[in-house]
């Protein structure tokens, strides 16, 4: 996972559910597919582009194949969904090599590790079982390459010319200075409440509107929250829903989430997390004009199986002179649909 972490179609099991049921002719409750021995596998993308000024500085594309199963019924109603990923590939399409580089290094560290996730009695993610497994997994290798990171990063302003035996050593010392700021920056990103966040954020996403019911061609506005990168509180939005019917039993739903007026200052304060290193220091200040976040999305469900056939998530925020494009997709194998269809990027 992470970066995120995965999903499916190959319904191993015979005669699933039905999950999706039209109420009446035009209304329709979408409820999970989800019981034991159901595996759904999907082909996954993931794209991350940066700007600066407008101009393209950073983007890479993931590629993986992901499967969701459900491995048990928990006592609560519940169920325990496993998230593993098959062969992930993750390229570097334009930008710094040594900050893919740490990217790769961090999926690595996860390659063939599952995200077992318990989901309520309403089918909602609700927690991480195996949360202490796949801590001690990011204390063992990503903590080592945040280190890395930086000493390399300080390592081109060493002077040219040096010979090998004084640039070992320089390197040495270095590490030793750095890895306390290391340790405190990884200590951080990867607390127990930021670590669960991050491993809960997809299986949220993908299980979010299960049990749904809602008017063909209605619109929705409810309200709604965006996470924190770093755990801090909730920032209030709204979320606003569409579902159509474009043939057959084949809905879809979309979504727009946007932060709430009048929470600038948690809004600010996302955006100085996660941009704020990339605003040059003679840009000026950053103003309400100067930020933005909106999240886009939508799922292609059949009513006669519940399931998911295609997903897309996208987050683009804006802080100053610094833009951030964050897409997710999954496409369930022996879909008959394909992404040209649906446009975008």
């Amino acid at each position: 996972m992470k970066t995120s972490w995965l999903r499916g179609c190959v319904l191993a099991l015979a005669g699933v559910a039905w999950a999706g049921a039209v109420v009446h002719a035009q209304e329709v409750r979408w409820q999970s597919p989800w019981k034991p021995g159901v595996a759904l596998v999907y082909d996954t993308q993931g794209v991350e582009r940066e700007f600066q000024g407008g101009e393209l500085e950073y983007s890479t594309r993931t590629m993986d194949r992901e499967t969701i199963r459900v491995d048990e019924a928990l006592p609560d109603g519940g169920f325990l969904q496993v998230w593993t990923s098959d062969g992930a590939r993750y390229e570097l399409l334009h930008g710094d090599a040594d900050k893919f580089a740490l990217y790769q290094g961090v999926l690595d560290v996860f390659a063939g590790a599952s995200v077992d996730v318990e989901l309520d009695a309403g089918a909602k993610a609700a927690r991480v079982r195996n949360l202490p497994q796949l801590m001690a997994l990011a204390d063992q290798g990503v903590k080592p390459l945040l280190v890395e990171m930086i000493v390399k990063d300080l390592a081109k302003d060493f002077p040219p010319g040096l010979d090998d035996a004084h640039k070992a050593s320089l390197l040495a010392s270095v590490e030793a200075e750095v890895r306390p700021m290391g340790d405190a920056i990884f200590d951080k990103m990867f607390s127990r409440e930021n670590s669960e966040r991050l491993y809960l954020e997809e299986a949220k996403r993908y299980n979010e509107f299960t049990g749904l019911e809602m008017q063909v061609g209605e619109t929705r506005t409810l309200a709604s929250t965006l996470a924190h990168p770093m755990g801090k509180a909730p920032i209030p939005a709204r979320l606003e829903l569409s579902l159509s019917n474009p043939r057959d039993d084949e809905y879809v739903l979309r979504w727009t989430r946007t932060p709430d007026p009048g929470a600038f200052d948690a809004l600010a304060s996302l955006l100085q997390e996660a941009h704020g290193s990339d605003v040059p220091e003679d840009a000026g200040p950053v103003g309400a004009a100067d930020m933005d976040y909106t999240m886009t999305g939508f799922m292609l469900f059949r009513s006669s199986t519940g399931v998911i056939e295609l997903y897309e998530n996208r987050v683009e925020t804006t802080y100053g002179p610094a833009s951030k494009l964050d897409r997710r997709r999954m496409l369930l194998v022996g879909s008959p649909h394909a992404w040209d269809a649906f446009g975008g990027d």
